[in-house]
């Protein structure tokens, strides 16, 4: 386990879990590293964003939220406890989708593009 820690510290591995059933899979850093620019590169997983649009939308969902629990009849104390005040950023999480490996070959590649 110490050789293992210290490929991790060194950049040489990295050991992130899979997707399903938390396996752990052991991949070379710069694969990593390419998989994670390739997810960055899909504007459908993840794009830029400002503190103000975050905000801003935060500020509308919680609108939105007080509207409808309004109409279901909620007090306003109620609705007031429920809206969230302290809005968390998305995180773009890359786990490795070890069930959509299609064959062993897939399981020793280092192309980026298969791992999903």
């Amino acid at each position: 386990m110490r050789e293992v820690r210290e490929l991790i510290r060194l950049k040489t591995i990295r050991l992130p879990v899979s997707d399903k059933g938390g396996e752990f899979v052991i991949i070379p850093h710069q694969l990593d590293v390419e998989i994670t620019k390739k997810h960055l590169e899909d504007a459908s997983l993840h794009r830029p964003s400002s503190e103000e649009e975050f905000k801003s939308k935060d500020r509308k969902l919680n609108r939105e939220w007080a509207k409808m629990a309004s109409a279901a009849g909620l007090k306003p104390s109620v609705i007031s406890q429920l809206k969230v005040a302290l809005p968390t950023c998305p995180v773009l999480y890359l786990l490795i989708k070890t069930h959509k490996l299609v064959s062993s070959d897939d399981l020793a590649s280092n192309d980026p593009s298969l791992f999903k």
